[in-house]
C-alpha cells in the first residue's frame, strides 16, 4: 500500500512539473485575480488613465517616442519629467482604446504581464540548465513574493514588467546564440529586437549588455568571439539609436552626471539593506516607503548571514556571481537622482526585475540538483513558505484597491514620506475635505520645509477654498522665503490683499514687489492698473494696463479695465475699441457683452445696442430700464 501511495505521489508530482505553464498561470490568476476590480490610487495612475485619455491614442504612437513618458499628462510636467518609457505609453494607449478610462484593463495588462514574466522566468531558469523542478518551484516564489505586488497591483508597474520581460527572453536569445558554433540569425534577430524592446520600456535596461558580457566570459561553454563582436555591433547600433530617440524627448538639463551618480552612491548605496529585509523577510512593505523611514539593522544582519553562508557553503559559484551581478546591476542604477539630496523613495516595484537575480543565488546556495517531492523536508518547507508568501501578497496587493486605503498604508508605514501626504493632500483636495488637505500638506510641510509647492498649495487652499486670506498670505510668505523670485507667490499676496481683504494700500505694496521679480508680469500690472482705475486715476491706470497688454495683447482684465478708464472720462470710441478687442477672443464673456451694449446705447447705436442686448440676455441677465425702454420705443 505504501508503495503504491508512494507511486500516486510521484505521478502527482511529475504532472506538476510536466505542466509548468499552466500551473504558473493558475496561482497567478488565483493570487490576482481580485487587482481586477480596484479602482486607482490616484498615484500617478489616475494621471494616466484619466488625465491622459484624450492624448493616450494608437494614432500617438509615434509621438509617444518623441517625448518622456509624461508628456501624455501635458506640457506642464516636462522641467522634471527625466523618464523615457515609450513602450509604457503604447499598453496605456491599447487598453484606453480598449476601455477609456476604465481601470480593469489596465489591472487586466498587469495580470496578464505577471502571468508572462513568470512563464519567462521558468524558460530563462531552465535554459541556465536548473531542473524543472527547481525552476518551477523557484519561479512560483517569484510568483507569488509580496515584494512584487506594487509591480503587478499598481498600474505604473507595467513598465517594470515590460522590462523584466524583454531582459528576460533579450538575455535567453542571446545565451543560445552563443552556445551556437554557427551564427544563428534567428537568434540574433530576436535577442536585439528585445534588448531594443527592454530598453524602450525602462532605462535600467541598458544593463543587459553587462550581463551578456559576464555570461559569455564566465558561463558560456563555448566562446565565438565573432558571434560576440557580431551582438557587440548591434548593441552599439541598438544603444546610439535609443539614446538619439531619448536625447531628443528629453529637455536638457544643466545637472553634472558624474556628480549626481556619486552623489547617489553616496546618499542611498545603504538602502540595498531595505530592499534585502523586504526580499527575506516581506513584512514590512509600504507603497511609498521614504528614505527618512529605513530600518537599515535587520537588512544588514541577513546581508551578513547571506554571505557566511555562501563562504561556509563555498557556494560562491559562477553562477551565484551572475546572480549577484543580475541583483547589483539592475537594482543600483535605481538609486540614481538628479540632485541625491532631494527626498528619495524606495519603491519596491524596483525589484521585480533585481529580485531574478537573488533566485538564482539562493538555487546556488541550497545546491539541489532537483526538488525531491519524496522528501517531506522539502515537499513542506517548499509548500509552507509558498503559502505564507501568497497570503502576504494576497492581503498586501489589497492595498491598492482604493485611494484611502493606498495613503493609509502609505503614511502608517512610512510617516516621514514626503510625498505620501502631498498625494493625500491632493485626494482629499478633490473630494473637497479641505481642512483635511490642509493638515496633510503641513505634515509634508513638516519634513521638507523648503517645499514651494507645498507653501504655495496650503495657502491657495486657505485662499480659494477656506476664504482665509490672512493664512494664505502667510503661506505665500513662506513661498517666497523658500524662493524671494517665486512671481506667483508674489502676485497671489497682492491679490489677497485686494480681492478678498480689500486692503489697496498693502495690495500696491504686494504688486509692486511682484513687478520687481518680473516687470513684464501681466497679472501684477492688470491689478495696478485696476486699483487706480477705481481710485479714479486713469492715466495711471491706463500705463499699468497698456504694459501688461504688450505683454499679453488678450488680457481680458486689461482690455475690461482699459474700456472702463475710457468710459469714464466720457471718451466712448476709445472705450469701445478694447470692448471689440477683447469681443473678439471672449465673445462669452457677460461683462463684455453688456459693455458693449452700454456704449452703443451711448452712441444710439439701434442695431447693436439690440444685438447686445439680446446675447446679454440669453443668460437670463436683466437689461436695465432705461435701455429696455429705449429698445421698446425703437422697435415701434
Amino acid at each position: 500500500m505504501g508503495k503504491v501511495n508512494a507511486k500516486l505521489q510521484a505521478e502527482n508530482h511529475n504532472r506538476f512539473i510536466q505542466h509548468p505553464y499552466q500551473t504558473i498561470a493558475l496561482i497567478c490568476f488565483i493570487l490576482y485575480a481580485q487587482i481586477l476590480t480596484f479602482s486607482l490610487v490616484h498615484f500617478d495612475d489616475h494621471g494616466f488613465v484619466l488625465m491622459a485619455a484624450d492624448t493616450l491614442k494608437l494614432s500617438n504612437i509615434p509621438q509617444f517616442f518623441k517625448h518622456s513618458v509624461f508628456w501624455v499628462l501635458g506640457d506642464t510636467t516636462q522641467n522634471y519629467d527625466v523618464f523615457y518609457r515609450p513602450l509604457q505609453n503604447v499598453i496605456y494607449a491599447i487598453c484606453n482604446t480598449i476601455a477609456s478610462k476604465q481601470p480593469w484593463i489596465y489591472h487586466f495588462f498587469g495580470l496578464l504581464f505577471h502571468i508572462i514574466t513568470c512563464c519567462v522566468l521558468f524558460r530563462f531558469l531552465k535554459e541556465l540548465k536548473y531542473h524543472a523542478s527547481i525552476a518551477l518551484v523557484f519561479t512560483l516564489i517569484y510568483t507569488v513574493h509580496p515584494a512584487l505586488t506594487q509591480a503587478v497591483a499598481w498600474i505604473p508597474g507595467i513598465g517594470d514588467q515590460m522590462a523584466t520581460i524583454f531582459s528576460l527572453l533579450s538575455v535567453l536569445f542571446f545565451i543560445r546564440l552563443i552556445s551556437e558554433n554557427k551564427f544563428d540569425i534567428k537568434y540574433f534577430a530576436f535577442h536585439l529586437l528585445t534588448f531594443t524592446c527592454a530598453l524602450f520600456s525602462k532605462e535600467v535596461s541598458v544593463m543587459i549588455v553587462l550581463i551578456c558580457l559576464f555570461y559569455f566570459f564566465f558561463l558560456g561553454k563555448t566562446k565565438s568571439y565573432k558571434n560576440l563582436l557580431l551582438v557587440s555591433a548591434g548593441w552599439i547600433f541598438m544603444l546610439i539609436i535609443y539614446f538619439l530617440f531619448r536625447k531628443n524627448a528629453l529637455l536638457p538639463t544643466n545637472v553634472n552626471m558624474l556628480e549626481s551618480i556619486t552623489g547617489s552612491i553616496k546618499e542611498n548605496s545603504l538602502l540595498v539593506l531595505e530592499y534585502f529585509e523586504k526580499i527575506f523577510l516581506p513584512y514590512r512593505l509600504s507603497p511609498i516607503p521614504s528614505r527618512e523611514d529605513v530600518q537599515l539593522l535587520i537588512g544588514g544582519i541577513l546581508l551578513i548571514a547571506f554571505f557566511l553562508l555562501l563562504i561556509i557553503r563555498k557556494r560562491f559559484t559562477p553562477l551565484t556571481i551572475f546572480g549577484l551581478t543580475w541583483f547589483a546591476v539592475f537594482l543600483f542604477p535605481t538609486f540614481i537622482q538628479q540632485n541625491p539630496k532631494e527626498h528619495f523613495f524606495i519603491f519596491e516595484h524596483r525589484l521585480y526585475l533585481p529580485l531574478i537575480g537573488i533566485l538564482i543565488v539562493l538555487i546556488e546556495l541550497l545546491n539541489l540538483h532537483q526538488i525531491n517531492f519524496n522528501s517531506t523536508f522539502q515537499k513542506y518547507g517548499f509548500s509552507l513558505l509558498l503559502i505564507l508568501l501568497f497570503a502576504t501578497t494576497f492581503s498586501h496587493s489589497r492595498t491598492f484597491k482604493d485611494p484611502y486605503t493606498f495613503y493609509d498604508k502609505a503614511i502608517s508605514s512610512s510617516p516621514k514620506s514626503v510625498i505620501a501626504y502631498n498625494g493625500y493632500g491632493k485626494l482629499l483636495l478633490e473630494d473637497k475635505k479641505y481642512e483635511e488637505a490642509i493638515q496633510a500638506f503641513k505634515k509634508s510641510y513638516e519634513y521638507k520645509s523648503n517645499d514651494l509647492q507645498t507653501t504655495g498649495k496650503i495657502a491657495e487652499i486657505y485662499l480659494k477654498n477656506l476664504n482665509n486670506p490672512t493664512e494664505a498670505i502667510t503661506w505665500f510668505k513662506k513661498t517666497l522665503d523658500i524662493d524671494p523670485n517665486s512671481i506667483e507667490a508674489a502676485v497671489s499676496i497682492g491679490d489677497a490683499y485686494f480681492n478678498f481683504l480689500h486692503d489697496t494700500t498693502n495690495a500696491i505694496t504686494a504688486y509692486n514687489n511682484a513687478l520687481k521679480i518680473n516687470p513684464q508680469n501681466e497679472f501684477a500690472l492688470a491689478n495696478m492698473g485696476v486699483i487706480y482705475a477705481i481710485q479714479g486715476k486713469n492715466e495711471e491706470a491706463r500705463n499699468f494696463l497698456s504694459r501688461s497688454l504688450n505683454t499679453n495683447p488678450k488680457n481680458l482684465v486689461s482690455l475690461k479695465w482699459m474700456a472702463i478708464s475710457y468710459f469714464n472720462e466720457g471718451k466712448i470710441a476709445e472705450a469701445m475699441k478694447y470692448l471689440l478687442k477683447g469681443y473678439e477672443n471672449y465673445p462669452m464673456d457677460i461683462d463684455l457683452q453688456r459693455n458693449l451694449m452700454i456704449c452703443y446705447y451711448k452712441l444710439n447705436d439701434f442695431g447693436n445696442t439690440q444685438k447686445f442686448a439680446l446675447e446679454y440676455s440669453k443668460s437670463n441677465n436683466p437689461i436695465p430700464a432705461e435701455i429696455e425702454n429705449y429698445l421698446r420705443i425703437q422697435n415701434r
